[in-house]
């Protein structure tokens, strides 16, 4: 191969497949998220960051802006060793807020959504299913609670003042999603109209923290509520 030959845009493709390449085969990038407290006279101060025990495939590519707040450093401290201070420095620095969720990273938290809550042998875990998350999302664009927002380079998804004001108003029982587990009775879950377009299926009691995840049965009872309430919207026969 003749990379005189090549112009800017096939040298810049031909080095990100040969980068990526490199990066596939190497060793992982291993480090420990540590966290230090440090005391100056009476004040303690709390400084969390990753010690890099090995950079691994990330020697090959430049510094990428990453979610993670923690710096990256390679450092030993131990505990009761002592700092001398040789200058101080005053700066003013505003907080981030995390980043608005974009389609990618929305479907892979509905993935794993109550990952800590779900026993571990259950059937399904997170919100949905594969096939039915991105319908979900443009479910909710649809009736006006998320918007799509275009930035420099992703498109973030936002939720707006109606979406926001849905929240607000929704007692913090009803907003979690994990209604109907446990083995309480089969009478108690019932379908409750909360606006025009938003009904709600459970018994608005039951959480999987409580001692027990979701039981088969009473999943299935709450998708019969589900289904049948969309029979009737169908049929014109709204609730009150």
């Amino acid at each position: 191969l003749d990379l005189a030959s090549l112009d800017a845009g096939e040298i810049n493709i031909l080095t990100m497949i040969a980068t990526r390449l490199l990066c596939a085969v190497s060793e992982p990038f291993y480090y420990f998220l540590e966290k230090a407290f440090i005391r100056c006279g009476d004040t303690e101060f709390t400084f969390t960051y990753r010690n890099v025990e090995s950079y691994g495939w990330k020697t090959f590519i430049e510094e990428e802006s990453e979610d993670s707040e923690e710096p990256e450093m390679q450092f030993d401290i131990e505990e009761g060793d002592v700092f001398e201070i040789n200058n101080i420095d005053l700066k003013e620095n505003f907080t981030k807020s995390k980043p608005n969720y974009t389609e990618d990273t929305l479907l892979s938290a509905m993935e794993n959504a109550g990952a800590k809550e779900t026993p571990e042998d259950a059937e399904r875990k997170g919100l949905g299913t594969p096939a039915t998350r991105a319908a979900m999302i443009e479910k909710l664009i649809a009736t006006g609670f998320v918007q799509r927002k275009n930035n420099k380079k992703t498109v973030s998804l936002v939720p707006t003042f109606t979406g926001k004001s849905l929240i607000t108003v929704l007692p913090e029982q009803i907003q979690s999603p994990l209604l109907m587990a446990g083995m309480g009775s089969a009478n108690i879950i019932r379908t409750r109209k909360i606006t025009n377009k938003f009904y709600l299926c459970g018994d608005e009691i039951s959480d999987v923290n409580d001692g027990m995840g979701l039981v088969a049965s009473r999943v299935m009872l709450c998708a019969a509520h589900q289904a049948h309430t969309v029979l009737r919207i169908l049929a014109g026969k709204l609730e009150t």
